[in-house]
Parts: C-alpha cells; sequence; structure tokens
C-alpha cells in the first residue's frame, strides 16, 4: 500500500485568478462558453481530442513573484475519487482543489489547489486529456454545487460551465459528449457545442448512478430507471431504449464494459451481482459477494470482460471470473425478476437439484479476495498488468494488488474451511516485490503464496494447508482424519495423485484457455488435445475409484477433494466440460465438493506411504515425524519442496541418465537439457538451507531428507552427480543421508 502523496501540509497556488463566470438568468440549464480570452473561440469549445497531457502544463508551483510564501494548511480532506475512462489514472478532489495521480507506476501527475475555499466534490478527467468536468463540493466549495465547470488544463483555468437549478451528483464525459446527473434527470450535451441533446427522468438518484460506453461510435447510457431496481440502457446508435428489471430492491451500483454490451449490477441488498446483455437484457450471469447485506460501492469489468470487481462497505475487495461474452446471449434468457431464478452454470454447484434449494447455493463465488480496513469507502479498477487490480480509498489509500485465480485460491479455501480468521497482504509481482531479498527471505523461489503465523513462514501451498489444517485440528472440518492412520494415509495418496497425475494434465488446458487469450496470444490446440488425453485416463481411474467411495480417499472430504477444487472449476467453463459430467460419478462428486467454500491442493503419492509407516511406527526406529506443530510445519515445507520443486527434474534425469541406459535406450539429449537448470535451482535453494543446518528441516534426519534419497542414489551414477559435488553444503548433506544405508542397488 502506498498513501496518496495528497497529504502534504503546504499547497502553492498555480492559479489565484480563475475566470468565474456569472450565472445565468434562465432557469432552464445552460451551457455557457467563456470568450474573455481573445485565442479562444466561443463557437469552438475545448477540443476533447487534444494530445496535451496532464503532465504537460503550466508549471505546478508558479505563483506572481511579488506574492508571499503561502500560509502551510492542514492535509486535505479527499470528498472525491474516480478513474479515468481507461483505468491509467485518477482523480481526486479535496478541500483545496483536486489531484490526478497515475496508477501504474503510482505518481502524482499534478494538483491544483484553490486558496479561496477551494473544495472540489466531483471531478471527471476525459482519457489523458487536458479537459476536465470538475463541480464544487464540500462545505466551502470552490465553485457552485449546481454547476459543471470545464476546466481546461492547458490554459489553467475554466472555459465553460453548465447550470442547473439542483445538485449535480455525478458527471460522465466521452470524447463526443458530456452527461450530467442529478437527483431525478440526465442531461446529454454535444462535446463539440455543448448543444442539450437528450434529457433522461429517472427515479430518485442521490448516488449518480450513470455509465457511458467509450468506443467510439457506439454510444450506450446506462441510468436507472423510473422503477426500484429498474435500468434504462439508451442505445442512441440505433435509437433503441431498453428497461430491465435487475432487481426487486433499488440499485446500489452498475458498470458498463467499453463497448457498453455487457452490464453488471447491484441492489442496495449487496449480496448478488447481475451481468446482463444490454441488447436485449438477457441475464447471462450471477455472482454472489456474500450473504449478508453490503453496500456496494463500486464495480469494474476488466478490459476483456473476464473478470469482475467488486468493492463493498465489509472491506473487502471480491473477483469473479465471468463466463460471458460481449453480445452474447442465454439459449434461454430469463428476466431477473423472476423468483425461481437460479443462473446456469457449467460450474454451478448442486445443478441437479436446482430449483429444490435457494438460489444461495447455485450462485457462483469469487476466486480472490482482498481485505482491507474496514471504515473506509473503496473503488476499484483493473490494472493494466494481468491479473492485477488497483484500489483506492477515501481514507487516501491506494493499492495494487496481484490474484492468482488458481494457487490464491485453495490456500482462500482450506483457511475457510477450517474456519480461521486470516489477514491477506497482497504482493505486487509487476513491481518484483516478490524478487526482493524481504520477499526471498520467506519463499526462496519468489512464489505466492507464503503463510507467516506465529513467528513461522511457510511456503508452497501445499505444505501451507497441511500446516493449516494439523494447527487447527480442533475447529472446521477435520481434512486429514488425523485419528485414524489408514484414512490418513489415504488421503495423502489422492492427494499425491492430484498433484502428480491430475494437475500436469488439467494444468495446460486452463493456462491455454484462459491466460493466453488474455495476453493476445493463440491457444495452442495440439497443447490442449494432449492434455484431454492425459485427463481422460485420470478421469476414468476416478470413475472407478468413485464406485465404492463417496469421495476419492473414502467416504469422508478431505484435502485429496479440496486440492481438485481450482483446477476443475476453471475447467468446468471450458468447452470441455463434458469430461466431469460424462462421467456420472465424477460429476456427482465435482457437484458435492464444489458445494463446499474450500478449495486448496497439498501433494503426496510413493511420498504418503513414507509418511504413513513413519507416523504408524513413530516409536520404532529413527523418529521421522515431530510433534511440535511448528517443526513438523517446517518438515512439511521441505517434503513439499522435493515432491513439487526436486522431484519433478531429478525423476526425469533419473530416466533419461540412469533407466534408460539400462534398457538400451538412447537417452533425449533435450529432457538433459531441459530439467538440470530446473534441477539446478533447486539445489541453490538447498544449499543456502544447509548452510544453516545440516539437514533440511533442522538438525534431524526425517522424511524431508530421506524422499529425495532413492533419486540422489541414482542419479550420483550419472554425469548429475557434479550438480550436487559443486556445493559444498549440498555435498555434504548428501554424503550424511547416503551414509545411513538406507537405499538398496533396485530403482525406486
Amino acid at each position: 500500500m502506498a498513501t496518496l502523496s495528497a497529504l502534504a501540509t503546504t499547497w502553492p497556488d498555480p492559479n489565484s485568478s480563475a475566470a468565474f463566470l456569472s450565472d445565468p438568468t434562465d432557469d432552464n440549464p445552460t451551457s455557457v462558453v467563456d470568450s474573455s480570452d481573445d485565442n479562444h473561440d466561443p463557437q469552438s469549445p475545448p477540443n476533447p481530442n487534444s494530445d496535451h497531457n496532464l503532465h504537460n502544463n503550466i508549471p505546478l508551483s508558479s505563483s506572481p513573484p511579488e506574492s508571499a510564501p503561502p500560509a502551510p494548511r492542514s492535509p486535505p480532506s479527499l470528498f472525491h475519487v474516480c478513474f479515468n475512462q481507461d483505468q491509467a489514472c485518477f482523480a481526486v478532489g479535496t478541500d483545496h482543489g483536486f489531484r490526478i495521480y497515475n496508477c501504474d507506476p503510482f505518481r502524482e501527475l499534478f494538483r491544483r489547489d484553490f486558496d479561496n475555499g477551494g473544495g472540489i466534490g466531483v471531478v471527471e478527467m476525459l482519457f489523458r486529456c487536458n479537459i476536465l468536468a470538475i463541480v464544487g463540493g464540500g462545505p466551502d466549495p470552490q465553485y457552485p454545487t449546481n454547476k459543471v465547470m470545464i476546466w481546461d488544463d492547458h490554459q489553467g483555468r475554466c472555459i465553460g460551465e453548465l447550470s442547473f437549478r439542483s445538485v449535480i451528483r455525478s458527471v460522465r464525459l466521452r470524447r463526443d459528449r458530456i452527461v450530467v446527473v442529478l437527483e431525478q434527470k440526465i442531461f446529454v450535451y454535444n462535446f463539440a457545442d455543448l448543444k442539450l441533446l437528450h434529457q433522461i427522468e429517472t427515479i430518485a438518484n442521490p448516488k449518480g448512478l450513470c455509465a457511458v460506453s467509450q468506443v467510439a461510435g457506439s454510444l450506450v447510457l446506462v441510468c436507472p430507471g423510473l422503477q426500484k431496481g429498474q435500468v434504462r440502457v439508451e442505445h442512441y446508435g440505433s435509437k433503441r431504449t431498453k428497461f430491465i428489471m435487475a432487481h426487486d430492491s433499488r440499485l446500489a451500483c452498475f458498470a458498463l464494459t467499453p463497448d457498453g454490451q455487457l452490464l453488471a449490477t447491484a441492489s442496495n441488498k449487496g449480496t448478488l451481482v447481475r451481468i446482463f446483455n444490454t441488447l436485449d437484457g438477457t441475464l447471462l450471469q450471477e455472482v454472489r459477494r456474500g450473504a449478508d447485506r453490503a453496500e456496494i460501492y463500486s464495480l469494474a469489468f476488466s478490459s476483456t470482460a473476464q473478470w469482475l470487481a467488486v468493492s463493498s462497505d465489509k472491506g473487502t475487495v471480491h473477483v469473479f471470473n465471468l463466463k460471458v461474452n460481449s453480445g452474447s446471449s442465454n439459449e434461454n434468457p430469463r428476466s431477473a425478476s423472476d423468483p425461481n431464478l437460479a443462473v446456469s452454470s457449467s460450474n454451478s454447484s448442486l445443478s441437479f437439484i436446482r430449483g429444490v434449494l435457494p438460489k444461495y447455493f447455485s450462485s457462483e463465488w469469487s476466486v480472490a479476495q482482498f481485505r482491507l480496513l474496514e471504515g473506509s469507502q473503496y473503488i476499484v479498477a483493473f490494472g493494466h498488468q494481468k491479473n492485477t487490480v488497483v484500489i483506492l480509498g477515501m481514507d487516501g489509500s491506494f493499492y495494487r494488488c496481484e490474484f492468482d485465480p488458481v494457487n490464491g485460491a485453495r490456500v482462500v479455501a482450506c483457511l475457510h474451511e477450517k474456519s480461521v480468521d486470516f489477514e491477506l497482504v497482497p504482493v505486487d509481482l509487476f513491481a518484483c516485490e516478490n524478487k526482493q531479498p524481504e520477499f526471498l527471505a520467506k519463499n526462496p523461489f519468489g512464489l505466492v503464496p507464503v503463510l507467516e503465523d506465529d513467528g513461522i513462514t511457510l511456503f508452497e501451498s501445499r505444505a501451507i494447508t497441511a500446516y493449516v489444517a494439523e494447527k487447527f485440528k480442533e475447529t472446521g472440518h477435520d481434512l486429514v482424519r488425523r485419528e485414524n492412520f489408514n484414512e490418513a494415509a489415504l488421503v495423502k495418496v489422492w492427494t499425491e495423485v492430484e498433484s502428480q497425475q491430475y494437475n500436469p494434465a488439467i494444468e495446460p488446458i486452463i493456462f491455454e484457455f484462459f491466460a493466453k487469450p488474455v495476453v493476445g496470444i493463440e491457444p495452442d490446440q495440439t497443447v490442449i488435445d494432449a492434455s484431454l488425453e492425459k485427463l481422460k485416463k485420470v478421469l476414468d481411474v476416478y470413475e472407478a475409484r468413485l464406485s465404492s467411495n463417496k469421495f476419492l480417499a473414502g467416504d469422508f472430504y478431505s484435502l485429496a477433494d479440496l486440492h481438485h477444487f481450482p483446477g476443475t472449476f476453471y475447467f468446468m467453463k471450458t468447452p470441455w466440460s463434458s469430461l466431469v459430467d460424462d462421467r456420472p460419478l465424477v460429476k456427482a462428486w465435482w457437484e458435492e465438493i464444489s458445494a463446499r467454500p474450500a478449495s486448496k491442493k497439498v501433494a503426496e503419492e510413493t511420498r504418503a506411504i513414507r509418511q504413513y509407516i513413519a507416523h504408524e511406527y513413530a516409536d520404532k526406529g529413527t523418529p521421522l515425524v515431530i510433534r511440535d506443530s511448528k517443526k513438523m510445519a517446517i518438515l512439511s515445507l521441505w517434503t513439499e519442496v522435493e515432491g513439487q520443486k526436486f522431484d519433478p527434474a531429478s525423476s526425469k534425469l533419473t530416466y533419461e541418465l540412469a533407466i534408460k541406459p539400462l534398457l538400451k535406450m538412447t537417452t533425449d539429449a533435450a529432457v538433459v537439457e531441459e530439467c538440470e537448470p530446473k534441477l539446478a535451482v533447486v539445489l541453490d535453494v538447498y544449499e543456502t538451507c544447509l548452510a544453516q543446518s545440516k539437514y533440511l528441516a533442522g538438525k534431524s534426519f526425517t522424511l524431508a531428507d530421506l524422499q529425495p534419497l532413492p533419486t540422489i542414489h541414482n542419479l550420483m551414477g550419472t554425469q548429475s552427480k557434479k550438480m550436487f559435488e559443486s556445493r559444498p553444503h549440498v555435498s555434504a548433506w548428501v554424503a550424511y543421508i547416503t551414509a545411513r544405508n538406507l537405499i538398496s542397488t533396485d530403482f525406486n
């Protein structure tokens, strides 16, 4: 989080002679163009397509040489915060004037502070050009609250105004239109000559709700209708008006995609957000913020309409995945006012009894959440970097957050499953915060998530879930079956199957279908097809397994099931979701687990067998597990590193360099060339760890050291041996663990 630099204590007056125009005598809305400037043609208002940039204006601190130094002022109060049309900048109205900021990188572009009062209640930018619309605000407004002042920052003054009978609630700008919103009326003006084009009457609209499209040539305006919960959509290009009954209660907020084809709405209940096709009013999707009432402050679409962000008075920002396309419509359109509404979606849980359970169980939930300080009003927009949101607070706070729609969801789901309160701390990956020494000290691989709890720091999502499940074993659902060694071992087996068999098949599909299009890259269908074939085989195994058990590890829900949730959640939004639906037992299993609020992965396959033995015979031989929860968490972390980082590379090298020569097969040099650098990265991390302790998890030999032993033993007879020997601490560690005479000459 960065605090706005608007909180300064002295404010130079850049323009103490701002022009004020006389009030029009006519009671009707009136446009006035200031012609006091000889260089300004009163018939040619400012050009909204001007290429003047905000940061290239007149000097920010210019003041008459003879004027005395300005007296210190208290930090400003914020009256208004809003993004520009492409979310690259935002404007702030204060009791001193207004400021303009850049989002990425975060920095102040310029400020205008007024001496005489200076309160600004509305500041509407027009992309990044020099024209702004401002309205006075606060107890001591700079301008009347019933006037829109057209500010040209290239000239450093107001060059026009629009005057009304009542207080102005909001203003919206396009390059060709000015839209002014009053309590119960909206006026649409032509930007070129300030000519009034349209008047719209609305229900009481104290928030000034209004949205306009920004794509040239397709003007769409959305505003409240004349009934509670009704939205009015004006398609000016086709001269059509569409009324949508979006909610039963009053509208609290809505947002429009830049092309004007998709509309998101929320009511004053604040539990549901609905997405509509503006052309025909079809309800396309419904997502759920929560079950309790909340005030929705803002809604925002991502540029591709793949994501929707929602901020509320709960101090949270939710990010939802949208399965809609601009201009598309449902095969069976339904009115949002339908009392039996339950929006159908490929990932909706309990779809087989839809209509029996309340809508609560049919709605889709957020894939990411950001928890902020309660008590402040926040607005949200999507950043220009992939999977980022920008959050602005009326308390002067600025957040740029990155969300992981898969891994982040796993951790959050597990914490919720165990009823654990937690704080979500965003890491700005695009500012390379994850590559800074402070973060690398927490996770040497520079990846999220990282858990910090009670003096311990963990990384690797599966290690985190194992720790959470064990530490909070007395709360929430028992995810690891800790009271029964046999059941616990089966949980570990099937979590390892998910990690080693299921996830490698499903993850490339999700990446190709969702991630690549976001950055403008064409998906590779050959990769998708190959992964689908692998996934079919895994799902066939699952279908057989589920014929005798309700869940994978038995007739109980566990981490083995929870870990499947994120990947399957997204897979069910792809065109190949029938792979699950066509297998009745897998489908029933998915519908069952997707109804729960949990979702996170943890791994161990052949390692699960070793852990089972280690727990079952803990009192015999070398103690391989630790009873202390903190030390056990460290052990889980390094066994997870072995499973997710060390083993994938070392196992392939073992096959290519040790097994293939024995079978008189040709080693694939390309695979070796690919895997050795990956193994080197892991060994570098091991070297750092082993510089501080004899073994990976501390002073004692544990499962963390036992699990990589077979692979290390096999690699010691290959060219990869030098990778271990070139790192002194790793070399010493290998000597310690191989000297224990635990490995036979057979391959494991």
